[in-house]
């Protein structure tokens, strides 16, 4: 009873506020750090949930209160008039609450998000000061004044020496085309596998078929010596293949594949994952990843939650159907690709197997020898198309592919798994 009432005289943890660290504005489709504070009477360790109007919900454990610094939580929303709630949650239980009607003030493509000091030069610009940002944090940014995160300039952003120099940049740029993931993206969901059966599975499943049939010869042999033991035989061979079967078949549910593209100083990945059969699962990847939809209803209809962490990010609660492909996508930042020149001039990039060089609208194929060949059509392959357009500003660049199919790649994991396969990377390097 005592400490049912000392717990009950505790102070409640309360959310004061809620804050963009992008001056209170924000890109729509695009990571936006969120700074949230939490006052209490003492350290209170817990998770910010935060809601906009996107389906999947962003958590984050923290330790907030008395003496702890203000969490920041990276936020997406999907309107320029999306609202904000933010949880602040113990054992499931609500402890604090936070709603506003708005998240922030929403830009326009034509709008202008700077990280600099100083003061705007009109209405349509925003300027913010932020220290220690990530890469991800700068998506929707147009422009930095200073020093970027690694991969923001190979990602389209514009780094300048100073305010002037930086409004030049996004005026030649013209209007604001982003390079980088968003959450509503048809072309990109149409990138998914074709392949409907698990690699290991099937694999399992032509084992089985072929020793059934062999021992369905076998035991045809002994029925026609009409031998009195042939029938025990046969129903107990029977039911040892089966038992086998079912022992050794793979268990797991979840196929993940991995589709990468490198550029200079970044590497954007696309998972594709889905489930044999209708359920929920939780995955965890390696970095920030972002959902990807093929409409904008399906991205506010979905209900599942993105926990953050230090480097990893996992959803939890995804439901799927049966066979249904579900999308997400990271940007992290990479080494340079290693380059090296031929001797006609080509810029030809590394343990590329398949490679290229495009001048304009014209695709030349790099040989092992004796100069590259005559002219080719542009490729076919859809992945290279889709990033090409979303990667590449210059008519003259090289590409390839670093990898083969593989049936393993790192730094994804689910209690479901039943595969987990790395298709073909792309490179994309600008030769200009």
């Amino acid at each position: 009873m005592l400490a049912l009432i000392v717990l009950l005289m505790q102070e409640a943890p309360v959310i004061e506020r809620a804050e963009l660290l992008t001056g209170g504005a924000f890109r729509p489709g695009h990571w936006t750090p969120l700074e949230v504070r939490v006052r209490g009477a003492e350290a209170l360790a817990g998770e910010l949930v935060v809601r906009t109007d996107a389906g999947i919900a962003v958590v984050k454990a923290v330790e907030a209160g008395l003496g702890r610094p203000d969490p920041v939580v990276p936020v997406l929303a999907l309107a320029i008039d999306a609202p904000l709630e933010v949880l602040f949650r113990r054992d499931g239980q609500i402890l604090a609450r936070y709603r506003r009607r708005s998240l922030g003030r929403g830009l326009y493509q034509s709008d202008r998000l700077i990280l600099a000091r100083g003061t705007p030069p009109d209405e349509r610009t925003v300027l913010f000061d932020l220290k220690g940002a990530e890469l991800e944090w700068l998506e929707g940014v147009d422009a930095v004044v200073g020093t970027a995160p690694e991969g923001y300039a190979a990602m389209g952003g514009i780094v300048a020496a100073d305010l002037p120099d930086a409004l030049r940049g996004i005026e030649a740029r013209g209007k604001f085309e982003t390079r980088w993931f968003e959450p509503v993206d048809a072309p990109l969901c149409r990138l998914a596998p074709q392949e409907p059966w698990v690699e290991s599975k099937r694999r399992a499943t032509l084992w089985f078929v072929g020793i059934y049939l062999a021992a369905g010869v076998a035991a045809l042999s002994l029925l026609a010596r009409r031998a009195r033991w042939a029938w025990v035989a046969v129903l107990a061979l029977s039911a040892a293949g089966v038992a086998a079967f079912f022992a050794l078949f793979p268990r797991g549910t979840v196929a993940i594949s991995r589709r990468s593209c490198e550029i200079p100083s970044a590497r954007l990945d696309v998972y594709f994952v889905r489930r044999t059969k209708p359920g929920a699962c939780d995955v965890e990847f390696p970095g920030l990843v972002k959902p990807v939809y093929p409409s904008f209803q399906a991205a506010t209809l979905d209900r599942a939650e993105l926990h953050v962490g230090k480097g990893t990010s996992r959803i939890a609660g995804l439901s799927l159907a049966a066979d249904e492909w579900r999308l997400f996508t990271c940007v992290a930042p990479a080494p340079t690709v290693p380059v090296e020149i031929a001797p006609d001039g080509a810029t030809l990039a590394r343990r590329l197997f398949d490679a290229g060089v495009v001048d304009g609208s014209r695709v030349t194929r790099l040989g092992d020898g004796g100069g590259p060949p005559a002219g080719a059509a542009e490729p076919e392959d859809a992945t290279y198309r889709y990033f090409r357009r979303k990667l590449m500003r210059t008519p003259r660049f090289a590409y390839g592919w670093t990898s083969r199919s593989s049936r393993a790649a790192s730094g994804v994991a689910t209690p479901d798994l039943a595969e987990l396969r790395e298709l073909p990377g792309l490179v994309l390097l600008p030769i200009d």
